[in-house]
C-alpha cells in the first residue's frame, strides 16, 4: 500500500477548495444574471475579477488576485465559459456556456461550496468542542487534586 503525504495542510485545502467552488458559483451566478436581467450575452472579464472582491466572499490580496485569475481559467478549461476577445474594443470577454448553464440549473458547484463551507464549520465547532472537553476536565479534576494535595500537606505536618 503506498502512503501519499499532502504538502498542504487540511485546513487549508478545505478553506481553498470552498473559496474555488464560492467562487464558480458566484461567477455562474453573474453570468445568468446578466444574461436574464440585462441580455447581456458577454461581460467583460474585468468585471469579475474586481467585482468578487467587493463582495467580502473573498479577501483581496496578492494572492488571492492570481487565484481567481487561475480559476477563470480553469472554469475556461472545463467549458463552463467562453473566453473571446474582442478586438474593437480591446477588452476580454466571457460567457457562459451550454455546460455553464446546466451547472448553474444543477447548482452543482453551489452544492459543492455549501458543503465546504459546511465542513469547514463542523471542524471548527468539533475543535471548540474539544477545548470545552478538556477544560471541563481540568475543572472536574480540581477539587480532586486540591484534596490530594491537602492530604499530602496535612500528612508532612504531622
Amino acid at each position: 500500500m503506498v502512503n501519499i503525504q499532502l504538502k498542504t495542510s487540511r485546513k487549508k485545502l478545505l478553506r481553498n477548495n470552498a473559496s474555488k467552488f464560492l467562487f464558480f458559483a458566484w461567477t455562474l451566478d453573474r453570468l445568468v444574471q446578466y444574461k436574464a436581467y440585462q441580455g447581456a450575452e458577454r461581460i467583460n472579464i474585468g468585471y469579475i475579477d474586481s467585482s468578487i472582491f467587493r463582495t467580502n466572499l473573498i479577501e483581496e490580496t496578492k494572492e488571492s488576485k492570481e487565484d481567481v485569475n487561475y480559476w477563470l481559467q480553469e472554469m475556461i478549461f472545463i467549458g463552463l465559459i467562453k473566453y473571446e476577445l474582442d478586438n474593437v474594443r480591446d477588452i476580454e470577454l466571457v460567457h457562459l456556456t451550454q455546460k455553464g448553464l446546466d451547472a448553474y440549473k444543477a447548482q452543482t458547484y453551489h452544492i459543492i461550496a455549501a458543503n465546504l463551507l459546511e465542513a469547514q464549520a463542523s471542524r471548527n465547532l468539533a475543535r471548540w468542542a474539544i477545548w470545552l472537553a478538556a477544560i471541563s476536565v481540568i475543572i472536574t479534576l480540581m477539587p480532586i487534586l486540591i484534596d490530594i494535595f491537602k492530604k499530602i500537606i496535612k500528612y508532612r505536618c504531622a
